[in-house]
């Protein structure tokens, strides 16, 4: 049973995508595990972060299944995606054994070797992919949006199957040592799907993943949420982030203030753009519109690669200076 922990003030979100460099190329990051948690170990200790992240970039889910991936600079992507187009294909496809997924396998050893350089003042956070955008990797997104229409059972059936996956792995990453866990679902932004859509078919999915790990939850939709922010409370994630581009003082007062927000920088605009006076001034009024109890600073999206030192490390001192320490445990 995973304990209360107090919460870092800033949460970075920092993947593979944003430690990738010439010495460490992703191939190598997606292929030794040694590499992959030397790289986490390293950006961390270079920006002085209060938490240890180590987060993935998002094929692995379906490369599991079976997709075939090629590397771009900092990212994976799909080359070749399954050819399900009906239930019944779905019906024959198999959920993949944690065991038996070479990547997954990395991935776990990276995170038990880092769990053990991890403390209570230094919690380790992972990542876990999410249902829908895991589905859509799979089959393609355009396949996957026509679906949900044309074919809803067929899409609901395939994101059953991909939820038993990720429950599994998730489950496998908190016997690792996993303590926080950001959940990133960006093709159940509002731009993509209807608020119908969201609550018929992708809100019940992530509930029982959430429900389902016993660790803190993080979850993140891209894009303005205002038409599913209740929605995404019911879900019950420990900590709800926003992006970078919705008011973050009209969340909190659609939320309430006992909801734990996390938000909003832009991770490109503002933090990899702009000077450490206007970084500052930006996190002090995300500060005080999420703030100051039940309030997490977060970037809205992933960190960018060479994101300058000095924005981070202001970032991290505004949270220290503003925002009251959390103690958090797993929302049930």
């Amino acid at each position: 049973m995973a304990h209360n922990i107090t919460l870092p003030r800033f949460i970075p979100i920092v993947t593979t995508y944003s430690v990738t460099s010439e010495e460490t190329p992703l191939p190598l990051l997606m292929s030794d595990s040694t590499a992959l948690s030397h790289a986490f170990l390293r950006y961390q200790e270079h920006m002085g972060f209060e938490c240890l992240p180590i987060m993935e970039e998002s094929t692995f889910t379906a490369e599991a299944f079976g997709c075939k991936i090629k590397f771009k600079t900092h990212e994976a992507i799909i080359t070749e995606r399954l050819a399900c187009s009906s239930i019944e294909e779905v019906a024959k496809l198999p959920v993949p054994p944690i065991a038996e997924c070479q990547r997954i396998g990395l991935i776990l050893e990276s995170v038990e070797y880092l769990s053990g350089l991890s403390s209570s003042e230094r919690p380790l956070v992972v990542n876990s992919t999410a249902p829908l955008s895991s589905a859509s990797k799979i089959i393609g997104i355009e396949n996957l949006l026509r679906n949900m229409i044309k074919d809803p059972e067929m899409v609901m059936a395939l994101l059953d199957r991909v939820t038993d996956f990720i429950v599994a792995f998730s489950r496998s990453l908190i016997r690792a040592g996993a303590e926080i866990f950001f959940i990133g679902e960006p093709v159940a932004s509002p731009d993509l799907i209807s608020p119908k859509l969201f609550r018929e078919v992708v809100k019940p999915r992530l509930k029982r993943l959430i429900e389902c790990i016993d660790a803190i939850t993080i979850l993140h939709i891209c894009g303005d949420v205002s038409p599913i922010l209740l929605d995404m409370v019911e879900t019950a994630p420990s900590i709800l982030s926003v992006d970078h581009c919705v008011d973050l003082k009209g969340i909190r007062k659609l939320v309430g203030s006992g909801i734990v927000l996390g938000g909003n920088l832009d991770p490109g605009g503002t933090i990899f753009q702009k000077t450490p006076e206007q970084v500052e001034e930006e996190a002090r009024t995300c500060c005080l519109e999420g703030g100051p109890e039940n309030f997490v600073l977060m970037p809205g999206c992933t960190i960018v690669p060479g994101t300058p030192r000095e924005n981070i490390r202001t970032l991290m001192r505004v949270a220290q200076e503003m925002l009251e320490p959390l103690a958090c445990s797993p929302a049930r």
